[in-house]
């Protein structure tokens, strides 16, 4: 067999050199010295077209050497992951597309598969890289200055969503085929998730009798304690699907008319302690307090019923003083300290309650006076001429 290519390369070769090394007959009139010159131009151009013969001769045996090895990979049944590795594209990641070798793999798959191409590309990929792994590259090439490397990954994400439909595989399914159920930490920032939102909504569009939601997926693989650790990892992570996730927890919550002081237990905001009011957490908490008044009016709540409850009268009057003197805290915590004071007139409680019971100050200087003094003055501009007894 060896023999019978060599011999087959040989006679592409010289038919190659023959073709191309004729010359036209030069005139043979003049001096001698014309006539030798035109020798040594005719000998030059005969050496240029054998070299010009032997590069295009090359070029053929690089094209029937490829058609000859996967001729014979078609014959010994190589599956088209495999020769992934037998053309040695294990390694080259997002640049795979780029990769003289790419053009012969697809050659092969198109040899191999006559119909459904781009299908059985991407299930071949997936099956050798995984599922995660192909999505990550099939990002990063859809942000290559090549418009051919973008219309490439396009093609294959296309491809590689249909066949999952077109098998029906369920979003729960395809969630552990891109290894979605082991990458708590960095599920945001993944690109696998984003290509599972997308056919999250291909399948609830195409099923929607078996229609599921990223929340109730969510749980069932993180379980509910695991779904409030995901809800924290969302608010660092600045994409669609974090936004997309937070929105169905919080809507969850709201079906299920979870109270704003259980889920600011939850959040863990009652131990921020005076990192409350920068805590990233504490904006959608807020937001999930608003919903919910919203939604249960005869249940309404406000921020400092839930954050005196979390800390206690105080503690909590202690942070608000402390964080009136903080850059980015101030106008905050004056007017959640307003509210404190109104909640302890309301209750009745004057400066003299507030120094012995609630705050129990044992000296004339620091937080716990500075406070003291605060309402001592609020309370006067609110019960102008009341005389009071501090002992």
């Amino acid at each position: 067999m060896r023999l019978h290519h060599i011999a087959l390369l040989v006679a592409v070769f010289v038919s190659a050199v023959s073709g191309t090394t004729t010359t036209t007959s030069l005139s043979t009139t003049g001096s001698q010295r014309d006539a030798t010159t035109t020798r040594f131009l005719r000998i030059n151009a005969a050496q240029d077209d054998e070299e010009r013969a032997i590069t295009t001769g090359f070029g053929f045996v690089d094209d029937i050497m490829q058609h000859i090895e996967l001729t014979g990979w078609l014959k010994d049944s190589k599956r088209a992951d495999e020769v992934i590795s037998l053309l040695k594209l294990d390694d080259a990641g997002a640049d795979i597309f780029k990769n003289p070798k790419w053009k012969v793999w697809v050659k092969y798959v198109t040899m191999l598969e006559k119909s459904d191409v781009d299908e059985s590309m991407a299930s071949a990929l997936t099956y050798h890289f995984g599922g995660d792994k192909l999505a990550t590259m099939l990002a990063a090439a859809q942000k290559s200055p090549s418009t051919a490397v973008k219309d490439i990954a396009t093609k294959l994400e296309t491809a590689q969503l249909n066949r999952w439909l077109t098998t029906a595989s369920t979003p729960e399914n395809i969630f552990t085929v891109l290894k979605l159920d082991k990458g708590a930490d960095i599920l945001f920032d993944s690109a696998a998730l984003a290509t599972w939102t997308s056919y999250l909504k291909l399948f609830n569009d195409k099923f929607p009798k078996k229609k599921t939601t990223m929340l109730r997926t969510f749980t069932k693989n993180y379980g509910e304690d695991g779904l409030i650790k995901l809800f924290v990892s969302a608010e660092n992570a600045n994409t669609p699907a974090a936004t997309k996730f937070k929105n169905e927890v919080v809507e969850g919550w709201l079906d299920s008319m979870v109270y704003p002081s259980s889920i600011f237990k939850s959040l863990e905001l009652d131990k921020a302690g005076d990192g409350l009011l920068t805590s990233p957490l504490l904006a959608s908490w807020v937001q999930y307090m608003e919903a919910f008044n919203k939604n249960f009016p005869r249940e309404k709540t406000t921020m400092i019923e839930n954050f005196t409850k979390g800390y206690g009268d105080e503690k909590l009057a202690s942070m608000l003083q402390v964080a009136k003197k903080a850059s980015g805290t101030e106008e905050l915590a004056k007017n959640l300290q307003i509210a404190q004071f109104k909640t302890w007139m309301l209750a009745g409680k004057t400066p003299d309650d507030i120094y012995k019971t609630v705050l129990k100050v044992e000296s004339n200087t620091g937080t716990k006076a500075d406070v003291w003094r605060a309402y001592y003055k609020a309370y006067v501009d609110e019960f102008p001429g009341k005389l009071f007894s501090f002992s």
